[in-house]
């Protein structure tokens, strides 16, 4: 938490010395180069040095006595890159932060960075609040940026807030929806008085998707009609959106609205061509919730999480590592501590628990963990999401283990998406 003295104190100045922190860039584009130091100077921090090319940069960083606390590299210029320049600081300087600052749309290039140690990315164009707020955070100015997240990076476990279920999941997530004793009229009795969730169900089951508009009038119809299965799912669906509700932005409308719904409804999909339909309404309900860890770490983090959501999709760090550097905890274990606290069927922890496995895990993994993995990775594709690397070395080794014929893989692709968008339950999550 920032002290009276720090609030006082410009981004540029070190609170604990009151000296200016010290800076090199390096920008082929003069006009970003100019643009950049007079919002630096603003600040009171002291440019040691520009260039115009990484060589220039290393000759200076390695004939200079006085070494910067952080580094403004450019990815596209002539001479090195700046993923070249970047592997030097670090192999030669590892103690020296790095923003990189770019308007590079080179993917692979971004994705080059994965592996490097940089502290925050920054793309063009960019403003001076933008730059200003992104280097406080560089520097572990937190406190500069938005004062409810500045102790993000001290969070444990036991500090997350997490929200309970609401009372209908819980009745819902413990009835029996195998024992034919009571059906649909029990059911009906736990979800009628949440009239929100009755109206959603009401809405889908007369939906163009059933084929059934106006036809339905009655809970307990709409129940015998989607299937008491179905109707569970959708009551979780309804509680993940109440979570989010107050969580605004483009990023968190894919990440925690579209991303789950897609994810769940391909894991249902893949089960019928793989003989597996037995277990798809457990795989849609593990697709929908395999990523809660991210919705509680945005309710707690609202601000600082879009920010890392927006780094980890340019490809430059996966979103686990950056979680693990911000906050010590990451996205699956807050996930695992949420469903043993809302005392989920341990399928469903294990989905949370097991969603990144490694390949040589394959053979102990169950089906529900494997085709929620790859329905995830399927769906993050179809929404534009930036795929980690760990991802794209598991998929083959899934669709070998279940021997997907080609045409099987290519149906889910953008014609899928297309199709899937109009699904009610996307309307649901809007």
């Amino acid at each position: 938490m920032m002290t009276t003295t720090e609030n006082h104190i410009s981004v540029g100045t070190n609170p604990d010395t009151l000296k200016p922190y010290s800076i090199m860039l390096v920008d082929d584009a003069a006009i970003d180069r100019s643009l950049l130091r007079r919002f630096l100077q603003s600040e009171k921090f002291d440019i040691l040095h520009e260039s115009e090319n990484g060589d220039d940069l290393l000759y200076y960083l390695s004939h200079s006595s006085h070494k910067p606390d952080l580094v403004c590299v450019d990815l596209h210029m002539p001479g090195k890159n700046g993923v070249d320049v970047i592997k030097e600081i670090n192999h030669s300087y590892p103690h020296l932060k790095i923003l990189v600052i770019s308007a590079s749309e080179d993917k692979g290039l971004i994705q080059s960075l994965l592996h490097l140690k940089i502290h925050g990315f920054l793309k063009k164009p960019f403003n001076r609040n933008a730059i200003i707020d992104k280097l406080g955070q560089v520097l572990g100015r937190a406190g500069m940026i938005n004062a409810t997240d500045a102790t993000a990076k001290t969070i444990r476990l036991s500090d997350l807030v997490i929200p309970p279920l609401p009372m209908v999941a819980i009745k819902v997530m413990s009835f029996d929806t195998d024992n034919p004793a009571g059906g649909s009229e029990e059911l009906e009795k736990i979800i009628s008085p949440d009239q929100a969730i009755t109206t959603d169900i009401m809405k889908i089951a007369n939906s163009a998707y059933y084929g059934r508009s106006g036809k339905i009038h009655t809970l307990r119809d709409a129940i015998t009609l989607l299937g008491m299965k179905t109707v569970k799912n959708l009551v979780m669906l309804k509680s993940n959106k109440q979570f989010t509700k107050t969580l605004g932005g483009e990023i968190y409308q894919k990440q925690l609205h579209e991303l789950p719904v897609l994810t769940a409804l391909i894991a249902f999909d893949l089960t019928n061509p793989l003989g597996l339909k037995r277990i798809r309404e457990e795989v849609f309900l593990a697709g929908l919730l395999q990523k809660i860890g991210i919705t509680i770490l945005a309710l707690n983090f609202p601000t600082r999480y879009s920010e890392l959501l927006e780094l980890a999709n340019t490809g430059v760090r996966d979103l686990l590592h950056v979680e693990k550097e911000n906050f010590q905890i990451d996205h699956i274990e807050a996930g695992v501590k949420v469903f043993k606290l809302w005392n989920m069927p341990a399928s469903l922890q294990q989905s949370i628990a097991h969603q990144n496995f490694q390949p040589n895990a394959m053979d102990m993994m169950t089906d529900v963990v494997k085709l929620t993995r790859l329905a995830n990775i399927l769906a993050s594709r179809m929404l534009g999401f930036v795929i980690p690397e760990y991802d794209l070395k598991i998929e083959p080794v899934i669709y070998e283990a279940y021997r997907f014929p080609q045409e099987l893989k290519e149906s889910f692709g953008e014609d899928y998406y297309d199709m899937i968008k109009d699904h009610p339950f996307f309307e649901m999550m809007a």
